[in-house]
């Protein structure tokens, strides 16, 4: 197992493997980051700190607007918005729409 559902993703996942090891493609190949995966989330998350960001865990969102993004905690039930100049999402499609 693993991966996406080939009935929910994006056309676009099928072809990830062909245009990174495409013989035209002169950088062809899968990369990894040094320290795994996870040295990403744990670098962002550093960053973040650094630079005064409110990260909130066991949270949900529960939908984005232009100007934030609205949840719900896990722990305690709280309903709330959090006012924001630039949200990111990256959901998968069918969740992010």
């Amino acid at each position: 197992g693993g991966g996406v559902l080939q009935k929910t993703a994006p056309a676009v996942f099928g072809l990830l493997a062909a245009l990174e090891l495409h013989p035209t493609n002169n950088k062809a190949g899968v990369f990894a980051p040094v320290g795994g995966f996870r040295q990403v989330a744990e670098s962002m998350y550093e960053l973040c700190l650094d630079n005064d960001v409110d990260v909130k865990f066991d949270t949900s969102v529960t939908r984005i607007s232009d100007d934030g993004v609205h949840f719900t905690s896990k722990d305690d039930d709280e309903v709330g918005f959090l006012p924001a100049d630039l949200v990111i999402c990256n959901a998968d499609v069918p969740f992010a729409t």
